[in-house]
């Protein structure tokens, strides 16, 4: 198996999943976080091989080629794996997502035009890959910073405007007990309790 195919299969799983909880036909925050931390790990311990399209069972063949390009995809592979990291942690609101993301961003804003002057100095292959795999993750980490900070949690829950409403409140407000508590009563009225 390639990690190439790995990769796919990850990144697959995650979109399915993430139309799965926008439909908001289970809870799948979790799984979603997993597999988006997963991807990360994957990223940041075997960008030499994704890069390489080496197979998974020897996923750094061949790495001392050119010290330049192997540097690069290790760059490379924690810029992505940031930015997967704060889409992870954009998933469950936790405070500092965007923190991660523009440290992802501001990563693949450098390697990005590094690697098009320096291109002459690598494999075709690997400027492809590089190149690709950064300018989809700049521009899915960019999306996630300019759209406005409840989008997720108003499209999920389209049906119920109270919860997001006191979701939005709790978010804007955290140690205000009355909002914590009127949460947790709609929660409640929405899961039939």
């Amino acid at each position: 198996m390639k990690l190439k195919t790995l990769e796919k299969t990850i990144a697959f799983t995650i979109l399915f999943l993430l139309l799965l909880k926008l439909a908001n036909i289970y809870s799948l925050s979790f799984l979603l976080f997993l597999l988006c931390f997963g991807m990360s790990i994957v990223y940041c311990t075997m960008s030499i091989g994704i890069f390489r399209n080496n197979k998974l069972s020897k996923p750094f063949e061949n790495h001392d080629e050119n010290k330049q390009q192997t540097v690069l995809s290790a760059l490379f592979g924690l810029g992505i794996g940031m930015c997967t990291v704060g889409f992870a942690w954009y998933l469950i609101a936790l405070p500092s997502n965007r923190v991660i993301l523009i440290a992802g961003i501001i990563a693949l804003a450098v390697l990005i035009p590094s690697t098009v002057l320096l291109k002459k100095r690598f494999e075709p292959s690997f400027v492809k890959s590089a190149l690709t795999r950064g300018v989809v993750y700049l521009g899915f980490a960019l999306f996630l910073i300019l759209i406005p900070k409840h989008t997720f949690l108003k499209i999920q829950y389209r049906n119920h405007p109270e919860y997001v409403e006191a979701v939005i409140k709790l978010h804007d407000n955290p140690t205000d007990s009355t909002y914590i508590e009127e949460l947790s009563r709609i929660n409640k009225e929405m899961r039939g309790k």
